[in-house]
């Protein structure tokens, strides 16, 4: 009897043992194939290339220095399967983590400088702001933006002779105090490559991936309702804006912004006035917010702040380059991606003629200059698994 009961109590043993091992399996293979997968292909696991690039590129300079893959929108992200925006890009980078331009040089005279705007976020290479006007000018143009601090980047030894800066940032960024020091100064520099991010799990995680994709699946069932119209026009509240609900101006209380435009062109000139000492000839570009194109009523006060700021500027004797005009006459194209708050390239390519058109307008760069530069340099080519475009 005891030994029936021995052989039944080590069978029911070992059928635990290989329950466990069978969960430790179920639960940590997912893991592994992913893990795995990732290894050989990280691109398929991010949804933006500049996120690729800190994480994976930066870190790494022995690994091809491109990201090819699919983007999504800002929008995107949070569906599963509404509002998919998908888009194949080519982003390339330098040996310090800069993107890559038409027309490289060991010393450049245009630099541009900014944000993800700029950067050209959801653009291949030769879809971006910098990279169209390099080849409007016909003259190299640096594309320097999402560097750490404009202070760091004209201590680049390829930009030590540079005259003209090109500050590409969304429009709200004419708020921001830190992002226009008065006491401007030229830093020891330091490569885009040293700005890294760690690699979280979750990045490759399956339970997290399955996650996202439950909460993207309830935002299709609940949330999908509003309109994407109405999601990408949601008030920005980094400026003051009228909110005609409330019959009032609204004012954010972030310490770091400045409300009041008096102090804002005070500011932006003070910058100007420092650049301009240490020889720098400064250009703001301001990308005009989606929602003054698209919205669907857009109030006096907050659609006119733009141009009555950049008029304001120039009358300090600030280059400022107004492109609302130019995209509301051209909204109809669609200057945004459908999903996010970023141009496309039909809005890269009407910046890059306008900006083009003032520099020449304001003696800037000469056209002369441009004549003989187009006849000199000669455009990289720019290759993908679609071939050379």
């Amino acid at each position: 009897m005891s030994g029936s009961f021995s052989i039944i109590s080590f069978e029911n043993e070992k059928k635990h043992r290989l329950y466990a091992v069978g969960l430790i399996i179920l639960i940590f293979m997912p893991i592994a194939v992913s893990y795995a997968l990732f290894r050989y292909q990280p691109s398929l696991f991010y949804f933006r290339a500049w996120e690729y690039l800190m994480e994976v590129l930066h870190p790494n300079p022995n690994m091809p220095q491109v990201w090819e893959g699919v983007e999504l929108g800002d929008m995107s992200r949070s569906y599963l399967f509404r509002f998919q925006e998908p888009r194949h890009t080519r982003v390339s980078i330098d040996a310090d983590g800069f993107r890559r331009v038409p027309y490289e040089t060991n010393r450049y005279e245009i630099v541009a400088y900014g944000d993800s705007q700029g950067f050209g976020s959801g653009l291949s290479d030769h879809e971006t702001f910098p990279w169209k006007l390099a080849v409007k000018l016909g003259k190299p143009v640096f594309n320097g933006t999402r560097s750490n601090t404009p202070e760091s980047l004209l201590a680049k030894q390829e930009l030590k002779d540079a005259r003209i800066i090109i500050d590409v940032v969304q429009s709200y960024a004419v708020s921001i105090k830190s992002y226009f020091p008065a006491n401007f100064t030229i830093k020891e520099y330091v490569p885009l490559r040293k700005a890294v991010w760690p690699v979280t799990v979750k990045r490759f995680n399956p339970f997290a991936i399955l996650m996202r994709m439950i909460k993207g699946l309830v935002h299709d069932v609940f949330v999908g309702a509003k309109g994407i119209n109405e999601y990408m026009c949601e008030k920005e509240y980094r400026i003051p804006y009228f909110d005609q609900d409330r019959n009032k101006i609204v004012l954010t209380g972030d310490p770091d912004i400045e409300n009041d435009m008096a102090k804002q062109i005070d500011m932006i000139d003070q910058y100007n006035q420092r650049l301009k000492k240490l020889g720098y000839v400064y250009v703001l570009v301001l990308v005009p917010r989606r929602d003054l194109l698209y919205a669907d009523s857009m109030d006096d006060f907050t659609k006119s702040y733009f141009p009555r700021l950049i008029r304001l500027l120039e009358a300090k004797g600030v280059h400022a380059v107004d492109l609302q005009d130019d995209f509301l006459a051209n909204k109809n194209l669609g200057l945004y991606f459908r999903t996010d708050t970023h141009w496309n390239a039909r809005g890269t390519e009407i910046a890059a003629d306008r900006v083009a058109d003032y520099l020449q307008k304001k003696g800037i760069i000469r056209s002369s200059e441009m004549a003989s530069k187009r006849t000199s340099l000669k455009i990289n080519p720019v290759q993908s698994s679609y071939g050379v475009q």
